[in-house]
């Protein structure tokens, strides 16, 4: 009766065993495979940011460039006109 109380004992903790491994098994695949798409993901991004910054480097520079064209001579032409009344905005003044 003990002899077979151990045979179910040792197959109950070599498939709990088996069941442990299982799962860390999974665990760890799971974790280097999210850590892997983040790189890749974080790569991608990197790749993004360099091309917007590439772009924001190109539009100041004409921006620069077109700041050179407008004057106070042509500055009717491009819609633009000198600021009468110059208000500012705080936290302590109520607005109207």
């Amino acid at each position: 009766n003990t002899l077979i109380q151990k045979r179910i004992s040792y197959k109950k903790v070599f498939f709990t065993m088996l069941l442990t491994l299982f799962l860390l098994l999974v665990s760890y695949s799971y974790v280097v495979a999210s850590t892997t798409f983040a790189i890749s993901d974080m790569k991608t991004k990197n790749l993004k940011i360099s091309t917007l910054q590439t772009d924001i480097a190109e539009l100041e520079l004409e921006y620069a460039s077109q700041l050179e064209k407008v004057s106070l001579e042509n500055a009717p032409y491009y819609k633009l006109h000198e600021v009468e009344k110059v208000s500012y905005i705080s936290l302590d003044t109520q607005t109207k």
